[in-house]
């Protein structure tokens, strides 16, 4: 299985990007780093919505997504990142007007 170090879900399932297995408990808003309760891998899971939650896995994720979520969580906190990620969202689905 090919490690992924971003994964993206809902809350009745996301599977884990190290082990690949299906997560049904996901209910967190913590930025702090966690666990994936089978496989034990440090990840963080962003819980935003019903219809979106996340996965991200620093050890394989790319060194500038590392360094932005270090920053994240010592700088802002939990409703700060939802903010932030939520505000991020809305940049990457705006279109462009000319």
């Amino acid at each position: 299985m090919k490690k992924e170090w971003l994964i993206k879900g809902d809350h009745k399932k996301i599977n884990c990007g190290n082990c690949g297995k299906t997560q049904t408990a996901i209910s967190t808003m913590d930025h702090h780093s966690g666990i994936c309760p089978d496989c034990n891998i440090n990840c963080i899971w962003y819980y935003l919505t019903n219809e979106n939650v996340a996965q991200i896995i620093p050890e394989f994720a790319p060194n500038s997504v590392k360094l932005f979520i270090e920053w994240c969580q010592s700088e802002l906190d939990e409703l700060e990142m939802i903010e932030l990620i939520v505000e991020l969202e809305n940049i990457g689905t705006t279109k462009a007007t000319v």
